[in-house]
């Protein structure tokens, strides 16, 4: 267990930091703790009456900002005025992971610190900036970081790339705007409502503004050029959010500039690099540790501008925050970084946010049911349904590219070709695959029947417009007589609101433990929800279990196609519980189009992706004998399909999944599971971490590498191959007694 205290917590810093926190999975299921939470001038007042969002722990009181207060804990953070840090940090411990997210050991050069904050350097910790050239690997495993500076953080992400491939002459400039949270809650009367509202003014212009030498310094960190920095920085009236433009001359073609950009942040989940002609909005970032970038140039003055979009208090500070602490643990470190809690304060107030009690009903236009129609012998729950009331009915899936498909999965197919669906019915109990002609006429049959009953029922339905899935045993025709009686009953039973949702995700469940949804709620008043079961025989193929969902977005039939693909390849398709894939795996997608808000194409991509890794993470902590939740990544990989392959083949590895189930941290099995992979490496180049402990080194044995404590829940496992740039993170669990017995007895 995790215990985490945060200093400075009456701060937007730590509010933010607590909102992080309190949406991550390891406080979700009690692998984190928050413990102590201090603020020296509101010492006695609670956490509500400063952030009354985070309703968790709103009743919790502030204790002073103490040495005492604060040891103990695994981790601290300190959201503190710059200068206040040092004195503290040199107190605690060795052991406590400190994450300042103030100045006081950004910069490496003293004579710069003392010119801009006045007082002694106190030195230097890595820097929280994961997606820097090397950023990540001084992360892992370290128990100090500075948090980098809100504007910093949007200029180098905006120009490394290009000072580091020297495309543009080392001067630069930089103008970012900014809303009033970046200057903290102190009152200023410069910073009072009347003095900002319809007025936007710089400030410290002319290099005086304390961000400079620190920008300055990680541009120099890529390049052996002097590199010389212009900034302004301007405040203008809204809470949160940073535009950075910079420029520089360059003679590099636009083409040229944006190949360097795709291939620099090609594996950072966080950046997005925006398509030609779309410009970065503070807006889209809002809440989130996302970082749009735009890149253009301006070829009668030959000069590069790129853009830059974050907001200041996520990705600027407590994101960055969380996000680095997730790395120093070896915590899988996109995790929950752009979730929050269920309700936020107004400087807060765009944050999407993620409910796990509500499922494919949480979204405006869809009914759902789920009864117990017979065809499991146990009685239990075995027949869903999910209904789209409309007025859109657009829809895209994604199926098994076993070639071996079950017949509910061919009818799929066949009738999301039309790019629309109605209906959804599902069964657990049965597969339905291997069943020769009469299973497709089963499958057929029951479309036809819920057509009918929809029908009946008031809404005109044709069989085409009628999605099936099956779930269960494999070779055995389903009951029809009992399927189509519980068709009849369960259109009857549909039912809006959350209780549907919840019935129908019980219905679908095998072997699963627990039924699996969530819905992720967007400010802009749209939602998207979801549905899924899997256990056990996962395995990439587009997808990995049966999945359905639901957006009131307004999005037509391409737009959730390529959200769908999108979201599939990066979550669904990089879960590999035991390397077996079904004959019915499906994810469906569909729309209603009832809040009537259509947003972006990259406000739904991300919202789906969300939606998706959720369910991905509840359902590798569901899967059938899991002991252990794995994490595999490899990096330094000649392309990103190399990664892909040999983080597969480690998954999928026997002895790599029983040395992980007892705990064991056998790196050589590693080793020798990589080796036989098909992909470039060099053996004496390889090294290998658990946890964020080295216990292999260019492909040695490390000191101590016997001795890391594999004992908790999560093991992550990182292989450098170090033969190039690109890496990809596989999601697996541990090989168990409970997993062979379960699977020894399946279809008994």
């Amino acid at each position: 267990m995790t215990s985490v205290a945060v200093a400075g917590a009456s701060g937007y810093a730590g509010g933010e930091i607590l909102r992080l926190l309190l949406g991550h999975p390891a406080y979700a299921d009690g692998r984190l703790t928050i413990g102590a939470l201090t603020a020296a001038g509101n010492a006695g007042t609670t956490v509500g009456d400063h952030h009354p969002h985070l309703l968790p722990i709103a009743q919790q009181v502030l204790q002073p900002t103490e040495v005492d207060v604060l040891a103990g804990h695994d981790v601290v953070f300190l959201g503190l005025p710059h200068g206040h840090s040092a004195a503290l940090a040199q107190q605690l411990g060795p052991d406590t992971l400190i994450v300042d997210c103030g100045a006081d050991f950004r910069l490496t050069d003293a004579a710069a610190w003392e010119k801009f904050y006045g007082s002694e350097h106190a030195g230097s910790w890595p820097y929280g900036l994961p997606e820097l050239p090397g950023g990540r690997d001084k992360l892992v495993g370290t128990k100090r970081i500075a948090v980098p500076g809100c504007y910093p953080t949007s200029a180098l992400l905006a120009l490394v790339p290009a000072v580091a491939a020297g495309l543009v002459e080392p001067n630069v400039t930089v103008v970012a705007v900014s809303g009033t949270s970046g200057a903290g809650k102190s009152g200023k009367v410069d910073l009072s409502a009347a003095e900002v509202i319809g007025s936007a003014r710089a400030y410290n212009v002319g290099g005086a503004h304390r961000h400079t030498p620190e920008i300055a310094q990680g541009l120099r960190a890529v390049t052996d050029k002097d590199v010389t920095v212009s900034f302004t920085p301007v405040l203008i009236p809204t809470s949160r959010g940073i535009l950075a433009t910079c420029t520089a001359r360059t003679t590099a073609s636009v083409e040229e500039i944006r190949a360097v950009y795709e291939k620099a942040y090609a594996s950072e989940p966080f950046i997005y690099l925006l398509p030609e002609g779309q410009l970065p909005k503070t807006g889209s970032v809002v809440g989130s540790n996302a970082a749009q970038i735009a890149i253009a140039v301006d070829e009668d003055a030959k000069t590069l501008v790129a853009l830059c979009a974050i907001d200041n208090l996520t990705k600027g500070t407590g994101g960055a925050a969380v996000q680095s602490m997730n790395i120093a643990l070896g915590w899988t470190g996109t995790r929950t970084i752009h979730r929050g809690s269920s309700t936020v304060n107004s400087t807060s107030s765009l944050t999407p946010s993620l409910h796990r009690n509500q499922g494919v009903t949480a979204p405006e236009g869809f009914r759902a049911a789920g009864i117990a129609a017979g065809i499991k012998a146990s009685g239990k729950p075995d027949l869903a349904l999910v209904f789209n009331e409309g007025p859109d009915l657009s829809a895209a899936g994604v199926f098994t590219r076993n070639k071996v498909r079950a017949a509910p999965v061919q009818w799929s197919e066949q009738v999301l070709t039309t790019g629309r669906l109605r209906s959804v019915i599902l069964n657990s109990g049965g597969a339905n695959a291997c069943t020769g002609p009469g299973g497709f006429q089963d499958t057929h049959q029951t479309a036809e029947a819920v057509a009918a009953a929809l029908s009946d029922w008031g809404t005109e339905t044709g069989a085409i417009e009628v999605a099936v899935c099956s779930t269960g045993l494999i070779g055995d025709r389903l009951p029809m007589d009992k399927v189509l009686a519980g068709v009849t009953e369960i259109v009857h039973e549909m039912a809006g609101g959350l209780s549907g949702g919840d019935e129908a995700a019980r219905a679908i469940m095998t072997t699963d433990t627990v039924p699996k949804q969530v819905a992720l709620h967007h400010p802009d008043k749209w939602t998207v929800g979801a549905m899924a079961k899997g256990a056990g025989m996962m395995a990439p193929s587009l997808a990995t279990m049966l999945v359905v969902i639901t957006t009131d977005a307004v999005a037509d039939t391409e737009a959730l196609k390529l959200a769908l693909k999108n979201a599939a390849a990066k979550t669904f398709d990089r879960l590999d519980i035991d390397g077996s894939c079904s004959t019915n795996d499906t994810v469906l997608l569909l729309s209603s189009g009832a809040s009537e808000i259509r947003p972006s194409q990259s406000e739904l991509d991300d919202a789906v992706f969300t939606v998706c890794d959720d369910l991905c993470a509840q359902l590798q902590g569901d899967a059938e004998g899991v002991t252990k939740r794995i994490a595999i990544t490899v990096k330094g990989a000649a392309s990103e399909d190399d990664a892909l392959v040999a983080a597969r083949a480690l998954a999928r590895d026997s002895l790599v999944k029983t040395a992980l189930f007892g705990s064991d941290p056998n790196w050589g099995r590693v080793l020798a599971a990589v080796g036989i992979a098909p992909v470039e490496l060099e053996a004496d180049r390889i090294s290998v971490s658990f946890n964020g402990s080295a216990v292999c080194i260019d492909g040695a044995g490390a000191p101590g590498a016997r001795d890391v404590d594999l004992s908790g829940p999560d093991i992550e496992v990182i292989v450098d191959l170090a033969v190039g740039e690109h890496e990809a993170t596989i999601r697996t669990t541990d090989l168990s007694h409970a997993y062979v017995e379960e699977n020894s007895a399946y279809s008994s």
